[in-house]
């Protein structure tokens, strides 16, 4: 055998010997494929029959949480049941006994008391009371009980500074400022009556809501009331000597009201900004109606201004003046402006003056202002008069006498106010009139029977 023919054999031989490891190690892979293809089947089985399982047990769970959730909420309602109500007489002869729920005294019953509990009160005379704590509810135990707290001497009979608090069916008296004196948010006032105070309720507060109080006889505001978001409704000021409602603040909703009988103006909106006032009434007040000063953005709507002894609505600007040139010895000044605020970019719409003794609807330097469907009748001037304000220097400055009084500081127009579809009828004046009419809009509106003459302008 050559040497060619050695090489030829060897090889023939490892090819069959490679041939036999090739196909062993084929039977090798084919053996793990297939095992790891059954593990993965297993597995995936398995994983399943978890998921199954966890599933149910999850079922369980969500169950037993809600189970929970539930008996929770059991438990807060039994809670709520177990609010504690307070009781005062003070002509209980067992009120001064220890150990019990009952009270001689409105303050011994508020400071025992913890937030949610309620406070009944039987009739009699109390001494004035503060509350420092929210959620508390005072009121009188029963139906015309009408407990009085007198508060003859005292700065105020009612002093709430505390949230969420709610008075209901008292009456203050005799206080030397305030008959109802509140701070704090989210309080109610309801049924009260505050009679002979300075001020009958007077309210630094937001998102409360006053319902239904009767303020008689107060020396100044039967109501004060500013803050945002206050919800003010079916609340009446009789016989003040000053206004019947001074309304401050912004955004706020006050309707339903009354002013009747008052010294000055029924409703007097100063500073006030972006509240609605529906459907109030102010009857026989020795001001305006409605007066506005330095009040922005508000809206009237279906409001009644009858008899009162100025004007239905008035909207006038507030002058800022200051001294300089003082002389001591002579007691003498000077005085200049520094600006003048006037109420603007205010909306009427479709409200009553009527029966007023002097203009029922007026405007004296401001600007913006909107009339739509408003009616003036037989008021004792003009129904709708918009004229330029003079600001003069006025005679004297405290004890100072002014040198320069009488003089002309500034002449501020009524301009850029809209009249559209408002009615004027049987009035002492004028219909309509106007000092600076091109600087104004009027639009169908309609006059007739008026002393003067219907529109100025058109003489």
């Amino acid at each position: 055998m050559n040497s060619f023919s050695l090489v030829e054999t060897s090889l023939q031989e490892m090819r069959k010997f490679f041939a036999v490891i090739t196909a062993s190690r084929r039977i090798v892979f084919q053996t793990k494929v297939q095992n790891y293809l059954f593990q993965r089947r297993t597995s995936y089985m398995s994983l399943m029959l978890r998921n199954v399982f966890r599933s149910s047990a999850q079922n369980r769970k969500v169950r037993s949480r809600r189970s929970q959730r539930r008996l929770f909420c059991e438990s807060l309602e039994v809670r709520q049941m177990l609010t504690t109500t307070w009781v005062v007489d003070v002509n209980d002869p067992t009120a001064d006994e220890p150990g019990d729920n009952l009270f001689a005294q409105i303050q011994e019953a508020v400071d025992a008391a913890s937030p949610g509990d309620e406070i009944m009160v039987h009739a009699g005379i109390y001494e004035p009371f503060t509350v420092e704590k929210d959620n508390l509810a005072i009121g009188e135990a029963s139906n015309n009980a009408d407990p009085v707290i007198d508060a003859t001497g005292a700065d105020a009979g009612i002093t709430i500074n505390a949230n969420g608090v709610k008075v209901q069916g008292l009456t203050v008296s005799n206080a030397n400022l305030f008959g109802f004196r509140v701070s704090g948010d989210d309080n109610t006032l309801v049924g009260n009556t505050a009679v002979g105070n300075r001020i009958g309720f007077q309210l630094a507060t937001n998102d409360s809501a006053v319902t239904g109080n009767l303020a008689i006889g107060n020396l100044s505001s039967g109501f004060s009331i500013i803050g945002e978001h206050n919800r003010v409704t079916g609340n009446s000021a009789v016989d003040g000597q000053g206004n019947g409602f001074r309304i401050g603040g912004r955004d706020s909703r006050f309707s339903g009201n009354t002013a009747s009988g008052n010294a000055t103006d029924g409703f007097t909106l100063d500073r006030s900004t972006n509240s609605t006032l529906t459907g109030n009434v102010s009857r026989d007040n020795g001001g305006n109606g409605f007066g506005f000063r330095m009040s922005f953005g508000n809206t009237l709507r279906g409001n009644v201004a009858e008899g009162n002894t100025r004007s239905g609505y008035s909207l006038t600007p507030t002058a800022f003046i200051r001294p300089t040139d003082f002389n001591f010895p002579q007691r003498t000044v000077r005085i200049v402006l520094s600006f003048v605020s006037g109420s603007d970019n205010n909306t009427f719409q479709g409200n009553v003056a009527t029966g007023n003794g002097d203009y029922g609807f007026y405007l004296r330097g401001v600007s913006g202002n909107i009339f739509r469907g408003n009616s003036a009748l037989e008021n004792g001037s003009d129904g709708f008069r918009a004229e330029t304000a003079n600001i003069e220097a006025p005679p004297n400055f405290g004890p100072f006498r002014v040198l320069n009084a009488g003089e002309l500081l500034a002449s501020v127009p009524s301009d850029a106010n809209v009249f559209k579809g408002n009615i004027s009828e049987g009035n002492g004046g004028w219909g309509f009139y106007v000092d600076e009419l091109f600087a104004n809009l009027f639009e169908d509106n309609d006059a007739e029977g008026n002393v003067l003459g219907d529109f100025s302008w058109l003489t």
